[in-house]
């Protein structure tokens, strides 16, 4: 018998190590059963989280797209729109100055129901704006400048450094720290002796306006200069009182070395190209002064052949191409209308009666700006002092329909355009105030539909009037310039 009782305790104990590794092994398939199906549902978490991500970054892109396409900051909340398994949506949008702040979300569906939503807030920086300048009659003894910086009018303070007594007449800019100003002192010593009113050129660099100083404007006679043009940094010319032409080679202006207008004021100044310039002024002869610069010598249209109109004042120029260009100014007669003058690529003929309609008779045109070949804006004033502005679509000029604009009782001496539908006026609004005259500038822009007036831009145009406008590239809307994300982060709630 007892030989028996080690079999039977080996035998008790192989049931108990076979019921051991049996539960062992229980657990570990349990444990892997488990572990395989909590891997198959994170995953597929994992993978709906990750493309309501890649949504949210969607929106993202889409805001920045649109504000490159000049969509306003404010204007990007929209409804959600279906993307892929899922939505896309801009929530909010803040305009900061410099960044656009927003909320996007991204969410996954599945049968309608929501399965993984991402949101994200992003700072975008806002795309380059509009740079414009406009220039007038001094204040404080300084040239009276204002700028706008995409968003408002500012003026600049004490306008030109070392620079006193200026009025300014003509402008243009050929990059965002390279601008020019021309207009008159009324103070300066001449060659010949004496004081006197006499020309002047200033020039903004990018940080401040800086009067170029000497008694001959840097090679200019010394005469009032009424409009600057360039064609590129070292080229530009102006014109003014007296016939006075002079050219700026990137180093120094100069005078011509002959007068090709002398006697004659020249008010307008256009150049199409380094070989293809006009020059426009007061009627001598029974004519307005035409000049054309062909890239070597100015010279001017001879009477009845290239120049076809007729005892008119032309007061600026603008040219679309080099055979297609229009000259404003004054009208002829008492209930004529405002000069309009067209250039075909062989003459120069009156176009005053080309559909002018009556409100732009008994007045003047002081300034034209064409965007395109059928989109261009004359402006000036009527002798009771409503302001004058037509269109041309191509065809004809005609004036605004009721309710296109609101600009009352205002003088306008200058239009420029950034694109169709962002158009902006200088000028002046004149009155009295319980009988103190008062003499204010003026700005008004046009949104594609509607000129509206803005008044003065602070009180330091106030008791004065513009002149002159230049646009660079990009204009008022913000569209056009890049936009990148500056950062981002997901909100955990």
């Amino acid at each position: 018998m007892n030989a028996c009782l080690p079999n039977r305790q080996r035998g008790a104990a192989l049931l108990l190590g076979s019921l051991f590794l049996t539960a062992v092994l229980s657990v570990i398939a349990l444990t892997t059963m488990r572990s395989a199906s909590v891997s198959v549902t994170d995953s597929g978490q994992l993978s709906e989280a990750a493309a309501a991500l890649y949504l949210a970054e969607s929106a993202i892109e889409r805001a920045a797209a649109r504000l490159a396409q000049g969509i306003a900051c404010t204007d990007l909340p929209e409804a959600a729109l279906p993307f892929g398994a899922g939505t896309l949506r801009i929530l909010s949008a803040t305009d900061t100055g410099t960044t656009c702040d927003i909320r996007v979300a991204g969410t996954v569906l599945l049968s309608g129901q929501v399965r993984a939503r991402r949101i994200l807030e992003a700072s975008l920086r806002l795309p380059a704006r509009g740079l414009a300048f406009a220039v007038g009659n001094r204040i404080n003894r300084r040239g009276h400048i204002v700028r706008y910086d995409g968003s408002r009018w500012v003026a600049v303070p004490d306008a030109i450094n070392g620079s006193p007594d200026e009025h300014l007449e003509g402008l243009d800019c050929v990059a965002a720290d390279d601008c020019w100003a021309v207009g008159r002192r009324t103070r300066c010593r001449r060659p010949s002796g004496g004081r006197r009113s006499c020309g002047t050129i200033v020039h903004w660099d990018g940080s401040n306006w800086r009067f170029l100083d000497s008694t001959t404007v840097n090679g200019t006679r010394g005469e009032d200069l009424f409009d600057v043009d360039c064609v590129a940094a070292d080229d530009c010319w102006t014109v003014g009182k007296d016939g006075s032409i002079a050219h700026w080679d990137g180093t120094r202006w100069t005078s011509l070395g002959y007068d090709p207008a002398r006697g004659r004021d020249l008010h307008g100044l256009d150049c199409v190209a380094t070989d293809d310039c006009w020059a426009v002024g007061e009627r001598q002869w029974g004519h307005p002064t035409i000049l054309h610069w062909n890239g070597s010598q100015w010279r001017i249209l001879l009477p009845w052949i290239e120049n076809r109109v007729w005892n008119r004042h032309l007061n600026e120029v603008h040219c679309i191409a080099t055979d297609d260009c229009w000259a404003v100014g004054d009208r002829l007669t008492d209930n004529r209308p405002a000069t309009i003058a067209h250039w075909n690529g062989s003459y120069w003929e009156d176009a005053s009666d080309l559909g002018i309609p009556n409100n732009s008779r008994d007045g003047n045109h002081y300034s034209v700006y064409c965007v395109t070949a059928n989109d261009c804006w004359a402006v000036g004033r009527q002798e009771d002092g409503i302001p004058t502005i037509t269109h041309y679509d191509g065809s004809r000029w005609q004036g605004l329909p009721a309710g296109a604009t609101d600009l009352p009782g205002v003088r306008l001496f200058d239009v420029a355009c950034a694109a169709s539908d962002d158009c902006w006026l200088v000028g002046d609004n004149t009155g009295r105030v319980r009988g103190t005259r008062y003499d204010r500038a003026v700005i008004a822009h046009f949104d594609g539909v509607r000129w509206s007036l803005l008044w003065p831009p602070d009180n330091a145009s106030k008791d004065t009037d513009l002149n002159a406008l230049a646009i660079l590239d990009g204009g008022s809307g913000g569209g056009g310039g890049s936009v990148a994300v500056i950062d981002w982060q997901e909100m955990v709630f």
